[in-house]
Formats: structure tokens, sequence, C-alpha cells
């Protein structure tokens, strides 16, 4: 399966890319994809609180399964003035 992931403002920074694809044999949750994407980029481990969306929806269940095709962002907390 396959789906692609967005990255915003400093997640951005850490993996180097505004978006990239993901490859899996079985659906993978939220959890399970966080926890990868951080031994990927072990940078995001810094930022304290992210949030996931999905398919344009914020994610609050960590236990929910990414599908083939769905789009997943990574979205940092975001501060300014």
């Amino acid at each position: 399966m396959k789906f692609n992931v967005l990255y915003f403002g400093i997640a951005k920074d850490f993996s180097g890319k505004r978006t990239e694809s993901f490859f899996y044999e079985a659906a993978p949750s939220i959890e399970q994809f966080k926890r990868d994407l951080q031994i990927k980029f072990p940078e995001l481990s810094k930022i304290k609180s992210y949030r996931i969306a999905k398919n344009e929806s914020f994610v609050t269940q960590m236990n929910e399964q990414i599908q083939d095709g769905d789009e997943i962002a990574n979205i940092p907390p975001v501060s300014g003035g």
C-alpha cells in the first residue's frame, strides 16, 4: 500500500522535504506511522507535540488505520506575532 505524506513548518525543515510517498505491506496505524517517522527523522522527536491530519481532518484516535491512497499531513505547533 502507498500513501503520501506532507510536511509543514519545522517538520518540513527536519525532513528536508515538502512531500514524499510511504510504502507499507499492511495498513499501519497512525501511532505506528509516527514511530516509524521519528525513526526516519529523529529530529521530529524534538517537537513536543505535532498533529497528524488524514485526508484533511485531524486524527483523534492514534489507532486509526492509514489506507492506501490516503494523504497524511504532519502539522507542528504554530506560533506567530
